[in-house]
């Protein structure tokens, strides 16, 4: 979908028909998601053409409506005229393909625009090109394309609710109102009629009028399966605006639901019920967060269906939703298997791989989804980020290489590429990623910058052995954000590993365990200061309550923790408990051997147990 700058109040009226259209039911409304295509309708059958002037400000346009190129009542000359109309259009149709997939988008969309101009007739191809003329801000020209269009005697319902939206966005609501109800008066008309003028109602602020559009509509469809559906999606994809009008949507859609059970049970029992219908029962609700009935009714279709794509996706996802992984995972790579080249599994497995802590795996689907579809940057970064939770910093890197070779940068490039190097204790270099990243940020307007941000530069300044740098970032952090306890644990943790301002440090972390008592890190920090304060034996229980809340695979903070103890008993006299308190330290090491800093710390650790 395009983005819609400076449209104002257009773009309201354009988002919620677009919502409607998009992401409504099948009730023959020939929008639908559940039925055909956009339009796709009958070719225009008028013998006469019929011309509209564009008033635009450079040019005087044309538009003609072509007869049925097929109808053997027109003239010969008629029929000769169609047909190189139709051929024109469709031509230039394959030309506009052409070019969007080449990544020309304007040219792309001036030559669908000419399109319809050979061939407005051909109502799919009219709306897709409405729809970006609105998008794009064009009202005037989409305006003479519909309204041309809805001049035809067998003009669709489908086109008069995309005239009242022009119209609507033009900011003409009467007209736009008028025309929504001859969309409902059209003899095909379906739910989308009532989304139109029910949206138009709405962002009028006409709540009566609203209200009434919705009971009619129910009303109008209480005996179609498809009809109901869309009203029910309508409650579902306009929930805000629902809620507005005093209403809760997942109430009425439940309400509407159960309808629809009604009537399928009846078409049931005398053998009349379809499985499309089932399926998109099973949509709603999906839609409506009943993943279990959405589950239980994708798996009976699958009874009857079991080779059917798009039901095993859909069982699939709702297996995902239910947190289900290990099933999911399984239904995923089945379908990676019998659809090969279809790439959009693959970032769902790693997403299932990263959900499990399969951080290797998750990285190595992330990877190669990045490497066969090359223009999705996303991929990559997300692949070096499994690379750097797999504890493989240098992979990491490579990853990041190969966006960045591309001339991809971004804050995320540059800050995953500054926690690769700080893995790798190339300090500089990852202090000048976190400062091109702050750069992109701040060019770019990304708004990611923030306290952990800063946090992890300051101590790859303080790692680096700039620790007055170190202290000046924690300063200026906790200036910006006085009440923070990650800032308050951070500075004062910082202060006291440095034997500095130890009454101020013990007060700011006593500060931050108020807000939070469980954070084991502000708990280490504590028992740190204090014993930097020649206070071990209260330092002790507050390092001992450490363990309790830290999980045994958090081996980077164990390290420290487990060093932190042992010093706190080896001042006490407590020297087997001190060794034993290392030993763990340096079994926690082992888990991490590509950190140079954790191999330091480590070589400390052995020389205290020796001595």
């Amino acid at each position: 979908m395009y983005l819609l700058f400076g449209m104002g109040q257009k773009r309201l009226y354009l988002s919620l028909l677009l919502g409607l259209v998009l992401c409504g039911g099948g009730s023959g409304c020939k929008t639908s998601s559940f039925s055909a295509q956009n339009g796709e309708g009958k070719d225009a059958s008028q013998s006469k053409k019929e011309t509209v002037v564009n008033r635009s400000k450079d040019k005087e346009v044309k538009f003609t409506i072509l007869p049925d190129p097929f109808d053997s009542s027109i003239p010969r000359d008629q029929q000769a005229f169609a047909e190189w109309g139709r051929s024109t259009a469709l031509a230039r149709y394959s030309s506009a393909l052409s070019m969007e997939m080449n990544q020309q988008g304007e040219s792309a969309f001036e030559e669908y625009v000419r399109t319809v101009n050979a061939d407005p007739g051909n109502e799919w191809l009219l709306i897709n090109v409405s729809r970006q003329l609105i998008e794009k801000g064009r009202i005037e020209d989409a305006l003479t394309l519909l309204e041309l269009s809805s001049k035809r005697k067998d003009a669709s319902s489908t086109v008069f609710c995309w005239l009242a939206l022009a119209k609507a966005s033009s900011g003409d609501t009467q007209s736009a109102i008028k025309i929504a109800k001859k969309a409902l008066h059209k003899p095909e008309a379906g739910a989308l009629a009532y989304q139109t003028l029910f949206g138009i109602y709405v962002e009028s602020k006409k709540t009566k009028e609203a209200l009434k559009t919705l009971q009619q509509a129910e009303m109008a469809g209480r005996d179609s399966i498809p009809f109901l559906l869309d009203i029910s999606h309508l409650y579902l994809n306009s929930r805000d605006r629902i809620t507005e009008l005093g209403l809760d949507p997942l109430k009425e859609s439940a309400r509407i639901v159960a309808e629809i059970e009604k009537l399928m049970a009846s078409a049931k029992e005398t053998d009349s019920d379809r499985p499309d219908h089932a399926e998109m029962l099973a949509d709603t609700y999906r839609a409506m967060g009943e993943e279990e009935k959405a589950l239980e009714r994708y798996e009976k279709l699958l009874e009857e269906y079991p080779t059917l794509p798009r039901l095993k996706e859909k069982r699939a996802n709702a297996l995902l939703a239910l947190e289900r992984y290990e099933e999911a995972e399984s239904e995923y790579r089945l379908l990676v298997r019998e659809n090969p080249t279809e790439l959009r599994y693959l970032p769902i497995l790693g997403d299932i791989c990263q959900k499990t802590g399969r951080y290797k795996e998750a990285g190595d689907f992330y990877y190669y989804a990045a490497v066969m579809e090359r223009s999705n940057p996303d991929l990559f970064l997300l692949a070096a980020s499994m690379r750097l939770a797999e504890g493989n910093p240098r992979k990491a890197l490579d990853a990041l290489d190969l966006v960045r070779l591309s001339g991809y940068k971004s804050f995320r490039s540059e800050y995953l590429a500054g926690l690769a190097y700080g893995d790798l204790e190339r300090y500089t270099d990852a202090i000048n990623c976190f400062k091109a990243a702050e750069e992109l940020d701040k060019s770019q307007e990304s708004k990611l910058l923030g306290e952990s941000f800063y946090l992890i530069l300051a101590e790859f300044h303080e790692r680096n052995g700039e620790k007055e740098k170190a202290f000046e970032i924690a300063e200026n952090l906790l200036a910006q954000y006085p009440e923070s306890p990650q800032c308050l644990n951070t500075l004062g943790y910082l202060w006291a590993d440095n034997g500095l301002h130890l009454e101020k440090s013990l007060e700011m972390i006593q500060t931050a365990l108020e807000a939070e008592p469980d954070a084991p890190a502000y708990l280490d920090s504590l028992a740190w200061v204090l014993y930097k304060m020649n206070r071990p034996e209260e330092a002790l229980s507050h390092q001992l309550r450490v363990f309790g809340l830290v999980k045994e695979t958090e081996h980077e903070h164990l390290i420290v923790y487990y060093d932190h103890l042992g010093d706190i008993y080896n001042s006490i006299g407590r020297k087997e408990e001190a060794r034993s308190a290392w030993k763990s330290a340096l079994e926690s090491c082992q888990q991490l051997p590509y950190k140079k800093w954790i191999q330091s710390l480590s070589e400390k650790i052995k020389k205290k147990i020796e001595s």
